[in-house]
């Protein structure tokens, strides 16, 4: 199922892949895969490599559409992710296999037919990755749970480690993930109170983490250093002009930007708007159903669905950008996770509360 269920997305979205050239951001990816380039803050030093490699070593179409073939890749993978934290979490509540594959799949034509996903995994972008981020952290978070449930120590460790480099990449792609991760930070020591005070399991992964961040960013100073990089802003090299890119400082001031009473009365009223262009009104009340039954059954998997798509809806509602259906793009994870639960609690045998 697994199998099948990756190359069907990635297929269907190969086929509807962009073939050429495309303007904006999306060229400006393109172009920084072509000539290993310095992409615009905060930099995107991960996708940039891993976008570079993957046009140099998949010998099909141009380079130009083999940077929009890997968000294609990139939104299959993000789907996959979600299907199996479907399982993960609806094994948790004691629902079957059989069951939890069914809410994943439901989970993943939710997801993948949304209008903003379905486009942005047909040309070059950094919304896929900052799903396929969301979509891995998840995993790691619904793996930590069904782990200690189970009073598997070991399988603990492992799903720590995930969480945590997924993590670590995901804000080192992009920091808006950081808002995600506050979410899965309190739901995890909601699910493991003793944590802070047991640093013999979370000092590696918070090793891990800060490496699966810095690496990445290692790139922009050794690229920006050199001659001939397209679109370096040429002080990567120097300590403010790193801390500058990475940070995006330049857009600093459209960070919460409409967040005062007097905008928020202006720009909440949009949120209904904003979904209902990504899924239909009859799908969206099914979430938010799905959602209450898993809130019956649990409310630690209720709130780790619930919060980081509150934090990130805020986020993104008073931010001063355009690309508002784009930056939402992480809360649409959980709202798919949900309808996919709920479908995989209604069958017999899934009434366990965690």
């Amino acid at each position: 199922v697994d199998t099948l269920v990756w190359l069907a997305t990635f297929l269907t979205y190969a086929a509807t892949t962009a073939r050429d050239i495309l303007a904006a951001d999306s060229g400006e990816f393109q172009l920084v895969a072509a000539g290993w380039g310095i992409a615009h803050p905060p930099g995107y030093p991960l996708y940039t490599v891993v976008s570079a490699l993957w046009a140099r070593l998949i010998p099909i179409g141009t380079v130009p559409f083999r940077a929009n073939l890997l968000s294609a890749a990139l939104a299959a993978t993000a789907l996959l992710l979600s299907l199996k934290t479907v399982r993960a979490w609806g094994t948790t509540l004691g629902a079957s296999d059989r069951r939890t594959t069914l809410g994943g799949l439901i989970a993943v034509l939710a997801l993948g037919t949304a209008a903003t996903f379905w486009a942005q995994a047909t040309i070059a972008n950094i919304r896929v990755p900052t799903v396929f981020f969301t979509a891995w952290g998840y995993l790691g978070l619904a793996q930590v749970h069904a782990a200690r449930q189970r009073g598997d120590r070991r399988g603990e460790d492992r799903a720590l480690l995930s969480l945590a480099v997924a993590t670590g990449l995901g804000i080192g792609h992009h920091p808006s993930l950081a808002f995600v991760a506050v979410g899965w930070a309190v739901t995890l020591l909601l699910l493991w109170p003793r944590l802070p005070v047991t640093p013999a399991r979370w000092l590696r992964p918070a090793g891990a983490a800060v490496l699966a961040w810095l690496l990445p960013q290692l790139y922009l100073p050794l690229r920006g250093s050199g001659i001939g990089a397209p679109l370096s802003p040429g002080d990567l090299a120097t300590w403010q002009g790193f801390w500058d890119h990475v940070l995006a400082r330049g857009f600093g001031g459209d960070m919460f930007a409409f967040a005062t009473a007097q905008d928020l009365v202006l720009r909440l009223p949009l949120m209904p708007s904003l979904f209902r262009m990504q899924f239909p009104p009859a799908i969206l009340i099914a979430m938010a159903a799905a959602w209450l039954l898993i809130l019956s059954r649990s409310w630690r998997i209720a709130l780790a669905l619930l919060l980081p798509w509150a934090v990130q809806s805020f986020v993104t509602i008073t931010y001063r950008a355009p690309q508002t259906i784009e930056y939402l793009m992480p809360a649409y994870v959980p709202m798919a996770l949900s309808l996919g639960l709920g479908v995989a609690m209604l069958g017999p045998g899934s009434g366990q509360v965690v």
